[in-house]
């Protein structure tokens, strides 16, 4: 039981915190309800594949994400930073229109964080899968490709936002050459 008033001053400054905190956890974009896109949007699915030393890598730890994406819409110079969980797959309800993967964060022993230059479409009122963003590391040095894994991808979103049926589309990211 809270007593004094520096007691109940504690308690609220400590959920305030949180409520912050969480609330600065949460991205934009990401797909919160499992109904198919509003009129202007459009949901884009993947995943994102970590490698290093040959084995494959988890994206969180103790439920916290330890990478993230920036996005860039457009042809804007601001990013949204998207962190992933788990194994990686995402879901996104975003407005259609082109979208560039601009880099990564991966905050694990040390931080690696690199371009990543991949650009995709999101297709208004449809589901596109966009593809498998894999990552492998050799020490600080890193090689992207992009994978297509669509039947695991689609069964997956499917089994997760059943209001997709009959919408999904395949349109794979591009990555572009940078020097």
């Amino acid at each position: 039981m809270v007593k004094t008033k520096s007691q109940r001053k504690a308690l609220f400054s400590c959920f305030f915190v949180i409520l912050l905190l969480s609330g600065c956890a949460s991205s934009p974009i990401e797909l919160t309800n499992k109904e198919p896109p509003a009129p202007g949007e459009g949901i884009i699915f993947g995943r994102v594949q970590l490698v290093e030393n040959g084995k494959e890598k988890t994206l969180s730890f103790l439920g916290e994400s330890k990478f993230g994406l920036f996005i860039m819409p457009g042809d804007s110079s601001e990013s949204m930073y998207v962190p992933l969980e788990g194994e990686g797959s995402f879901a996104w309800r975003l407005p259609a229109g082109g979208y560039t993967i601009a880099s990564f964060d991966w905050r694990a022993s040390s931080t690696l964080a690199g371009p990543v230059y991949a650009r995709f479409k999101v297709a208004e009122g449809r589901a596109t899968y966009i593809g498998t963003l894999s990552i492998t590391f050799a020490g600080y040095r890193y090689v992207l490709d992009v994978l297509d894994d669509e039947s695991a991808a689609a069964k997956h979103v499917l089994a997760e936002f059943p209001g997709l049926s009959g919408t999904i589309s395949k349109d794979l990211m591009h990555m572009e050459k940078r020097r």
